[in-house]
């Protein structure tokens, strides 16, 4: 997928652009923006429905303007597992 994203980001036609993604190509847009690697994946939270605000300029140069947002809960109240450990908690075979 980053090859997609990149020639997304290439392409000058547009000037905003909304990416509706799970939370794994949100990771991994992400850390292409911030130039790390792999290892870095399971650094950077993504709540269902969150929401990631960057700009990038003409070169791919990324700046990240809000990471994980969720307007249904802003502070995180109650959200103290990642998604994972919620997903692996609630699909655990008993």
């Amino acid at each position: 997928m980053l090859p997609v994203f990149r020639a997304l980001a290439a392409d000058l036609s547009w000037r905003r652009l909304l990416i509706v993604a799970h939370g794994g190509v949100n990771r991994v847009i992400l850390m292409d923006i911030l130039s790390v690697g792999l290892e870095s994946f399971g650094h950077l939270e993504q709540d269902p429905a969150c929401i990631n605000l960057f700009d990038l300029d003409e070169r791919g140069y990324g700046i990240i303007r809000a990471i994980n947002y969720t307007p249904y809960n802003p502070v995180k109240i109650g959200i103290e597992l990642t998604t994972m450990e919620r997903y692996f908690l609630a699909y655990k075979p008993d």
